[in-house]
C-alpha cells in the first residue's frame, strides 16, 4: 500500500549559531564546577536554582528545551496536521517530518533509503521561499509522487512551475480537496478540475483547475488531533481560528496569501469548544494562536475571554496569540486577557517613528506602541515585539527612532528582521506595486549574487558572518546590508545594557529556561538582568566572576 511523507517546517539559518551558543553555555558552566547533582534523565541541570516560592527554578538544562520567542528552529505546523488527517480519511498511512531531518542545508537528502518506503510525498511551504523549492525537490527520487501547497508553493510564478519538479500544486485550501488529489495519484476517478486552484502536470504540460474560487466555513472545519504536535512541543500547539485580515499593511502579504479576497474567522463560541477539547481530550496546556491578529474584532476577544473565566477553563491552559498594538493599548483588554489564561503575546510594532508606521500604513502610532508595552506589563502578559529593519523610505536616522523606542519601553523579547521584499509577479502587497516602487527608488536584485555580513556593527562579542542571501534590495533610504548594520546597532545596545531586552539573536540558548517561565518566576526586570549578565559572562568567558554576579542576582549553587 502506498504511504505518504508529509513534509514541513523551515531550515532555520541561525540554527548553527543556537547549537554554538548551547556548545559555549554547556562548556562554561562545566568550567565552574562538575555535573554532580543532575538526576539520570532530567532536563534540569540541579546544581542551580533560585530560592523561589513554589516549585523549584533551575534556570539550566541538561538538554535544549522549547522557547517561547519570535522564531524556531522547527516547526511542526498546522497544514502538516491538516493533510494527515485528510490522508486518514482516505485511508493512506502517513507520518509527518520536518524539513531539516529530510535535508541538509544544501537540500541533499539525509537518507535517500526514506523513498523505499514513502511514495507519495505532500510539502507544506508555509515556512519556506519560492526558492528553496528548486535545491530541496532535485533530492527527490522519479518514482515519488509530489504534492505542493502553501504560500511557497502559492507565489511560484509559470516558469518556475515548469522548472520545479511535482504532480499536483494546491493554490487554495487543503480541507476537503487534499484527499481527492491523493485518490486521483492512486488512480481513483476523480475530476481535477472541479478543485479550485490546482496546477497539475500531465507529460510535460501543465493544467489549470476552472473551477471558482471557494473558501471552507472555519466554523465547520474539523479540529486536528493535536496530540503529536504536543507530544514534539512539551504540550504547546498552534492553532488557527482566522484567515484573511481587514487591515493592509503596506509589507504584509497574509491578507491575500492563497487566494484570500475576506476577512474570515470562527466564532468565540467554536474557538472555546475547540480549546476545551484540546485541554479535556489530548492533554494540551499552551496554545499559541497563529492568526495574524487574534484580538480583533473586540466582541469576538470578549466572548471568548468571558467563556474561558467563567468555566475555569483559563486557568488550566496558558494561551498567547498575535494582537494589533491598537487594541492593546485601552488597558482593559491586557487585564480581561490575563484573567482568561493569556500569559505572552506577540505584537508588530514594526516601528519606533510615526513616520516609518505611516509609510507602512501600519494604522496605529508609536503612543500606541508604547502603551501597549506598558499595559501588557501591568497585565503581566510577556510581550515579544515585532519590528522592521529598513522598511522603504526608512534612513538610519528614522531607524534611531526605533533604538530610541527600544531603549525607553523595551518588550520582554525583541525581534528585528530586514524588510522581505514580495518577488512574486503581480504581487498584491501594497510596497510592491509601481507607484510605491517608484515613490521609494525600490530596486531590487532576485537572484542576486551578493553576500549580506551580518553582525557587521557588532564589537566584543560577535564575528561578522558573510552569507548568500539570494537576493538583494536597495531604497532611496537604505539596502539590505544597511537594514542588516541597524539589526546590529540594536544588538550591541542590547550587549552594552543600554537596550534592556532579551533577543535570540543575541544570545538565548535553548539549554537554557524558557523565557516565557523566567518572566513568571522571576519578572521581567529580574530575568533580563540575569540573561544579560549571563551573556556577558559565556561570551567573554569570565568564570571568574560567576559566583560574585550568581549571589548578586539571587542564584544558589547546591
Amino acid at each position: 500500500m502506498a504511504k505518504l511523507l508529509i513534509v514541513g517546517g523551515s531550515i532555520d539559518p541561525r540554527l548553527p549559531m543556537m547549537e554554538a551558543e548551547d556548545r559555549l553555555l554547556r562548556k562554561f558552566l562545566e568550567g565552574i564546577g562538575p555535573a554532580d547533582g543532575t538526576e539520570t534523565g532530567s532536563a534540569d541541570d540541579l546544581r542551580y536554582r533560585f530560592a523561589l516560592p513554589g516549585p523549584p527554578c533551575h534556570p539550566f538544562k541538561t538538554r535544549p528545551v522549547a522557547h517561547h520567542r519570535a522564531s524556531q528552529s522547527s516547526v511542526f505546523g498546522l497544514a502538516e496536521l491538516i493533510l494527515r488527517r485528510e490522508a486518514e480519511e482516505a485511508g493512506i498511512q502517513s507520518r509527518i517530518m520536518s524539513i531539516g531531518d529530510l535535508v541538509d542545508s544544501r537540500g541533499v537528502l539525509k537518507d535517500p533509503s526514506i523513498f523505499d518506503e514513502y511514495s507519495l510525498l505532500a510539502l507544506s511551504t508555509t515556512y519556506l521561499v519560492p526558492a528553496w523549492l528548486f535545491f530541496l525537490l532535485r533530492s527527490i527520487p522519479g518514482h515519488v509522487k509530489i504534492f505542493l501547497g502553501g504560500p511557497g508553493a502559492y507565489k511560484l510564478n509559470r516558469a518556475d512551475l515548469n522548472r520545479v519538479p511535482f504532480h499536483y500544486l494546491l493554490r487554495g485550501e487543503a480541507e476537503g480537496r487534499f484527499g481527492k488529489l491523493l485518490a486521483h495519484a492512486l488512480g481513483g476517478n476523480v475530476d481535477l478540475d472541479s478543485i479550485p486552484g490546482l496546477i497539475w502536470r500531465t507529460g510535460k504540460d501543465l493544467c489549470d483547475s476552472t473551477a471558482p474560487l471557494a473558501h471552507i466555513d472555519l466554523d465547520t472545519a474539523p479540529l486536528p488531533d493535536f496530540r503529536d504536535m504536543a507530544a514534539a512541543q512539551e504540550g504547546r500547539v498552534l492553532y488557527e481560528s482566522v484567515r484573511g485580515c481587514p487591515f493592509r499593511c503596506a509589507f504584509c502579504d497574509y491578507p491575500f496569501l492563497m487566494g484570500n479576497r475576506e476577512f474570515r474567522y470562527k466564532r468565540a463560541e467554536r474557538i472555546y469548544e475547540d480549546w476545551r477539547t484540546m485541554n479535556g481530550s489530548m492533554g494540551i496546556r499552551d496554545i499559541l494562536c497563529l492568526d495574524s491578529l487574534f484580538t480583533h474584532p473586540r466582541a469576538r476577544l470578549e466572548g471568548l475571554c468571558e467563556n474561558l473565566i467563567r468555566s475555569g477553563l483559563g486557568n488550566r491552559l496558558r494561551w498567547g496569540c498575535y494582537a494589533r498594538p491598537g487594541d492593546l493599548a485601552d488597558p482593559a483588554v491586557p487585564a480581561m486577557m490575563r484573567a482568561a489564561g493569556c500569559e505572552y503575546v506577540y505584537v508588530g510594532f514594526e516601528s519606533g517613528s510615526d513616520r516609518v508606521l505611516g509609510f507602512m500604513n501600519k494604522r496605529c502610532s508609536v503612543e500606541e506602541n508604547r502603551r501597549a508595552v506598558l499595559n501588557c506589563r501591568e497585565a503581566g502578559i510577556m510581550t515579544i515585539g515585532l519590528f522592521i529593519a529598513g522598511f522603504p523610505g526608512e534612513t538610519e536616522e528614522l531607524f534611531g527612532e526605533t533604538r530610541e523606542f527600544l531603549r525607553e519601553t523595551p518588550p520582554f523579547i525583541t525581534s528585528v528582521v530586514p524588510w522581505m521584499p514580495d518577488f512574486t509577479p503581480g504581487s498584491l502587497v501594497p510596497v510592491m506595486g509601481a507607484e510605491s516602487r517608484e515613490r521609494f527608488e525600490i530596486r531590487l536584485e532576485n537572484p542576486s549574487p551578493r553576500k549580506v555580513v551580518l553582525w557587521r556593527t557588532c564589537r566584543g562579542f560577535r564575528r561578522p558572518l558573510g552569507i548568500p542571501w539570494g537576493s538583494y534590495w536597495t531604497h532611496r533610504g537604505m539596502d539590505l546590508q544597511g537594514a542588516w548594520d541597524c539589526i546590529g546597532s540594536v544588538l550591541q545596545e542590547i550587549h552594552e545594557g543600554r537596550i534592556r531586552t532579551l533577543c535570540e539573536e543575541y544570545f538565548l540558548p535553548r539549554t537554557l529556561d524558557d523565557p516565557l517561565t523566567l518572566y513568571g518566576r522571576l519578572g521581567p526586570d529580574r530575568a533580563v538582568s540575569f540573561c544579560h549578565g549571563l551573556a556577558r559572562l559565556v561570551m567573554e568567558d569570565r568564570r571568574g566572576d560567576f559566583d560574585a554576579w550568581a549571589e548578586g542576582i539571587g542564584l544558589l549553587r547546591d
